[in-house]
């Protein structure tokens, strides 16, 4: 008899043991995260979402990184470093928000984080610390994301084919004779009165697209913006004499263009040849004033002074080529 209800209590204690885990693991939430697009192309912004729910959610903690910048440090200290190593950040995040479906039970708290990365390969995304009520860590899957170049092998993009207008041409053929007809009119006359000028009026003497930008370069550098901490101000100033200079040089607007539309600009001219061997330092100058744009990345002053040189040297190289193209 004794047995019997030995055995009983051993049964009770361990379905009420059963119970009080089953009821535990029940009420402790879980954290799941994802990030769309999982495959993405270098400076893309990705949405990446951690969310903790299926479970008592109050009391939830959920700290995005400190740091909204991540610059790795090298894997190995005998090789040798690239030229965007300790200056370009493997990832910038540019926004977190928080989240929530609603207090108590059965609903759930979310990080929602903008982030972009600006190194190819395979990358995990930022860790995120989760903590419960009680203060201890819950841990989860970090998800990866594909980053590949937006245009690894520098090729040309294809151009939409013109649209075929239809109808009757012959109305459209006889505008545009009518416009040739006084165009070259007007370009005759202007001609006969020029050639009148030419000998009254001194040619005036231009300077040269490569002198007048170097010039500005040098008193952008003595006017010390970077070690006055105004570096925001010496970025726009060394991209805008920059854009200038090439808009001479090469006659396009590059004041109003984006990065990749310049690098286009300037491989069109010169020929893919030739710019094969500046891509590496058009890329390295105008990538460091682009990300300085961010108020979350600072770089250096030993940063932005190799950054001027680099830019001034990139300058002359490029004015030889082109007066190498035209010779």
């Amino acid at each position: 008899m004794r047995g019997l209800i030995a055995t009983g209590m051993v049964v009770l204690t361990l379905a009420c043991a059963s119970a009080g885990i089953a009821r535990a693991t029940e009420e402790y939430p879980v954290v799941t995260a994802a990030v769309r697009p999982e495959k993405a192309t270098v400076g893309s912004r990705l949405e990446y979402i951690i969310t903790v729910g299926e479970g008592n959610v109050a009391g939830i903690e959920i700290s995005p990184p400190e740091t909204r910048e991540f610059i790795p440090p090298p894997h190995d200290a005998a090789e040798e470093p690239s030229p965007a190593a300790g200056v370009l950040p493997l990832y910038i995040i540019h926004s977190a928000e928080r989240r929530e479906s609603g207090p108590g039970r059965g609903n759930s708290v979310s990080l929602v984080m903008s982030v972009a990365y600006y190194r190819t390969g395979r990358h995990p995304l930022p860790t995120v610390e989760v903590r419960g009520a009680d203060g201890v860590a819950i841990g989860y899957r970090v998800p990866e994301v594909m980053i590949e170049a937006s245009n690894p092998s520098g090729d040309l993009q294809e151009i939409e084919p013109p649209l075929d207008l239809g109808g009757n041409y012959y109305r459209l053929l006889i505008v545009v004779s009518i416009m040739g007809a006084l165009a070259a009119a007007a370009y005759l006359v202007l001609r006969r009165y020029e050639s009148r000028r030419k000998n009254d009026t001194p040619v005036p003497y231009e300077i040269p697209a490569i002198d007048e930008f170097l010039a500005r370069m040098q008193t952008l550098r003595a006017r010390g913006l970077v070690e006055e901490g105004r570096r925001e101000e010496y970025v726009v100033e060394a991209s805008r004499f920059f854009r200038m200079f090439l808009s001479r040089l090469i006659g396009i607007d590059a004041m109003e263009m984006t990065g990749l539309e310049l690098a286009d600009a300037l491989e069109r001219y010169l020929g893919q040849a030739v710019y094969s061997r500046l891509r590496g330092d058009l890329s390295r100058v105008t990538g460091l004033w682009d990300l300085a744009k961010f108020a979350e990345f600072a770089p250096s002053s030993a940063a932005l002074g190799d950054n001027l040189e680099l830019a001034m040297d990139l300058g002359r190289r490029i004015a030889r080529e082109e007066r190498s193209g035209r010779s």
